[in-house]
Formats: structure tokens, sequence, C-alpha cells
């Protein structure tokens, strides 16, 4: 049966996480598709072929509706009218323009499910946390639960993103985690000497050997802190260089979540130096180097992390 689900807000994370829920997995009779707006006639042939196949579901996801043109406007409201059986499309759109006339259609469609998802803060944020803490099995005291919630009120993604570490840090272990610790994996120590590693890093500069022995001789970084951010950086990256091709790097910026002035700068100038395999190379050597910082190595933190350092400036 047809159905047409509209997600829009600036709580990109949120419409994400809605936008798998609803299209599930790919099963026997079910068939799961992630486009573009740029993809839609792909959608309208599917749909078209559906008795050659059986009885199959298609459940497909726009992912960027709030992109549309003239064009695909017109075309994708004709999809909705045409009410094609065994057909669901899942519209999302984050950081939609309210006064487009697309959004506005969509809202007063009588055959479109409407959600809004903005910004968790406040209380509602403190509560999110600490469901998430609890179902992660993260183990933290109480001051660096509330140090999370103020650092990143509203911050849905980085908090998830330092909860992926913390589950990693913890490492099925009961113990409890304090706000240092906590601070260090966020990045929120020595931020501005790490910077200026990760951007020599991304130059593929030697220089980011120098500033790291000074980061971790002279200023005391821990390496696993450093790690996260480099982390951080590369798959900001590889964010970045995938948008890259598909909009202004002003746009690819932001969707990257790369937002001062000197990291936009050096992104967009780097990019073209690393290929997409070698940043997924580079984020899984980083993958292992965690593993390793956790206790799974006989050799110094310092010494994993130089090397790993070295790999990547090749």
């Amino acid at each position: 049966m047809f159905s047409c689900v509209y997600l829009h807000g600036d709580d990109e994370s949120s419409i994400t996480e809605e936008m798998n829920m609803l299209l599930g997995e790919t099963q026997e009779g079910i068939r799961v598709m992630r486009l573009d707006m740029v993809e839609l006639e792909k959608a309208r042939s599917v749909s078209k072929s559906l008795s050659l196949f059986g009885e199959i579901q298609y459940r497909v996801a726009i992912r960027n509706v709030q992109s549309a043109t003239p064009a695909q406007t017109k075309n994708l409201l004709k999809l909705i009218e045409e009410k094609r059986q065994a057909l669901m499309l899942i519209l999302c759109a984050p950081h939609v323009k309210y006064s487009k006339s697309l959004h506005k259609s969509l809202l007063r469609h009588t055959d479109v499910n409407v959600q809004a998802f903005r910004p968790k803060t406040g209380v509602f944020f403190q509560q999110w946390v600490t469901s998430e803490l609890q179902r992660r099995h993260v183990n933290v005291s109480t001051d660096a639960r509330q140090w999370i919630c103020q650092q990143l009120d509203g911050m849905q993604s980085s908090v998830r993103q330092l909860l992926d570490h913390l589950v990693l840090y913890q490492n099925g272990e009961s113990h409890v985690i304090d706000t240092p610790v906590v601070a260090a994996l966020c990045g929120e120590e020595k931020s501005e000497e790490i910077r200026h590693y990760c951007h020599a890093v991304l130059r593929r500069s030697p220089q980011a050997l120098v500033v790291l022995h000074h980061l971790l001789l002279q200023q005391g970084v821990v390496a696993i802190q450093i790690s996260v951010w480099l982390q951080n950086a590369l798959h900001s990256m590889l964010m970045y260089k995938q948008l890259r091709c598909k909009m202004s790097s002003a746009q690819a910026a932001r969707q990257a979540r790369i937002f001062t002035t000197d990291d936009k700068a050096v992104f967009a100038q780097q990019y073209q130096h690393w290929s997409d395999s070698q940043l997924q190379l580079a984020l899984y050597e980083l993958v292992e180097l965690e593993c390793l910082l956790k206790g799974h190595s006989t050799e110094s933190d310092d010494i994993l992390l130089q090397r790993t350092t070295v790999k990547l400036i090749q």
C-alpha cells in the first residue's frame, strides 16, 4: 500500500536515524533504496515494473529533498500523486528553507505524513543523553554526564560520536569513566595544538611529526585524545570529498560539520590530495590504533601514534 513520509528540520542526525528505521533492511519481498533527488527517476522506474517481480515492496528514501530544483519538484509531486502500490517514499529535507515551494506543498499534502525534527536542548537534551548512555551501557560519573550535557547541548551528532569512543574506551568493563577522560575523548584539552597536528596530517606534511612530538612530550597530551581528533578530521575529509563533487565548498563544509574558518580553508585546499580509498584505509588504521591504545599492545602509546602518523603522511 502506498505511503509517503516527509522528514524535515534542523536535527539532521535524528532525520537520518528515522529514515534508517523506516527503511529497515532488504529482505525477501522488500527492496530498500537510498537515492538523491537527481536519481528520482529510479524510484519511478522500479515502481513501474513491480508486477514483473511479484509481490515486492520498495522502500525508497530521497535523502536531499531540500535541494530539489523546480523540475525535480514537479516530478516528485507527480510521483506522490500517482500513489504507486507497494512503494513507500521517505523524503528527507534537513535544513530545508521553509519558504521553499516544495516544502509548503508537502506540508499541506493530504497523502504525506509530515514529521519535524528540531534539535533537542535543555532538559530534553539531558534526558536524551541519559537514555543514550543507558542504551549503550556506558558508565560515566554524574559530573561527566552533566559535563556532556553542558558542553554539547543540542549537538546530538557530536554526542553520538563521543559515545562511540566511550564504548571503545570502556571495552566492556564496568568501571566509571570520569570527567577528565570524557573531556579528553571529546577533544576539549589542548584543542588548538591538536588542530594544528590534524591540519598537518591533512596536508600530508612531515611537520605533523614535529607537532606530534611537541604535543606528546612537552604538552603531555594523551595519545588516545589525539587519535580521536584525527579520526574525526579524516572522517570529515571523507564526507567533504564525497559531497564536494555535488555542491559548493561552503555547502559541503556545512554538511561535513566543518565550521571553523581555518578548517574550511585546509579542507578546500587538501581534499584533492586524498582518494576515497586512501581516506577509508586511514580511518581503518585509526580504528586499529585505538584498539592498541586500549592496551592490546606492549609498545608505548607515543610510538604507536608516531608510527601511524608516518603511514598517513607518506
